[in-house]
């Protein structure tokens, strides 16, 4: 049996071989002796193996195409020892970078947090402190000469304030439930 193993394809890499490869069995199922164009093609794609299953018809029939897909921050296993055998501590350095990187990640979040913590606590404070200068503000008006304008800036300052802080936390709150 002979493989080919690649570590990493294009999906339209292992579509075709796996197409290819089903071509293959079906030709081999029906006894049919010719190559299917599609494998044909691949087979010029891949001289070696294409030499091969020429010399040898005998192979068609048991001909795999395997491929391998492997995602992450590290490389797989089997690379990483490649890497050791081109020069030792290559792993190494590679799994260390990848700690760093998971570090500064993990840091990069816990800023982010943080400074979304202190938007929220200022716009609070800053909110408050709208609402306590409107209030006083139309006390004064209402007070001194004008009781009707005075309760519209008192009132409407808090109404206003009231329906930013409601309306605000819905809409967090959907955009929270839509990831």
């Amino acid at each position: 049996m002979t493989t080919k193993r690649s570590p990493r394809k294009s999906e339209d890499k292992l579509i075709s071989e796996s197409s290819a490869n089903n071509k293959l069995n079906k030709n081999s199922e029906q006894g049919n002796n010719e190559i299917d164009p599609a494998v044909e093609k691949f087979l010029q794609d891949n001289p070696k193996l294409g030499e091969l299953v020429r010399e040898h018809p005998e192979i068609k029939q048991t001909l795999t195409i395997e491929a391998s897909a492997f995602s992450g921050p590290l490389p797989h296993p089997a690379i990483l020892k490649q890497y050791d055998a081109i020069q030792p501590g290559f792993a190494e350095r590679i799994l260390v970078m990848a700690e760093k990187d998971a570090d500064h990640i993990r840091s990069m979040q816990q800023k982010a947090l943080a400074a979304k913590k202190q938007e929220v606590t200022l716009g609070q404070v800053f909110a408050v402190s709208i609402g306590i200068v409107a209030l006083l503000c139309g006390a004064y008006v209402s007070v001194n000469s004008h009781p009707l304008y005075g309760t519209l800036l008192g009132g409407g300052s808090v109404i206003g304030l009231v329906t930013v802080f409601i309306l605000g936390r819905s809409k967090s709150k959907e955009k929270s439930n839509n990831r």
